[in-house]
């Protein structure tokens, strides 16, 4: 894995958890009737998370010039496998955020249940599938056909 391939999946992962964390925010602006403008940046932050997304290997390039190899522990590791560690971790961090304020809920020290309910359970729900591995999201980052152009001459089978 090199410096570039780190940075990338840097990119990478704010990318996801912008959109993740804003879709939660407007679901829960939507529910307690906030102002169209705190729904907008919302929106543009979300935007944002998906420009990072699709430029994370151009921004990488641009930000890490020389591609040195990184010494890691362990052996070769691929940069789909620290990005898929790396949104396992941050599922369990979200089931147990969810899980805490349901708890809260529970024993009376929530107050605001309404409007927190259906946005800590999509937190929940998100989480569980980034910890079994998000599996079609890790397809999209890094199994990507590089596209065709016309010049170029397809593959010949040998």
């Amino acid at each position: 894995m090199t410096k570039r391939d780190f940075i990338s999946v840097f990119i990478k992962i704010v990318g996801i958890l912008l959109p993740c964390s804003m879709i939660i925010n407007i679901l829960f602006l939507f529910i307690s009737r906030a102002t169209g403008l705190t729904i907008s940046i919302c929106i543009v932050v979300a935007l944002i998370g998906f420009f990072l997304i699709l430029a994370a290997d151009k921004i990488a390039g641009k930000l890490v010039p020389t591609n040195k190899e990184l010494k890691i522990i362990g052996g070769n590791i691929t940069p789909k496998d620290v990005f898929t560690v790396v949104l396992q971790i941050i599922g369990m961090t979200w089931i147990i955020f969810g899980l805490e304020y349901f708890v809260k809920m529970v024993l009376g020290i929530e107050q605001n249940k309404e409007n927190w309910i259906i946005s800590n359970l999509l937190l929940i729900f998100i989480g569980v599938y980034f910890v079994s591995g998000a599996k079609h999201i890790v397809k999209i980052m890094f199994d990507r056909k590089p596209k065709q152009t016309e010049n170029s001459a397809p593959p010949v089978n040998t």
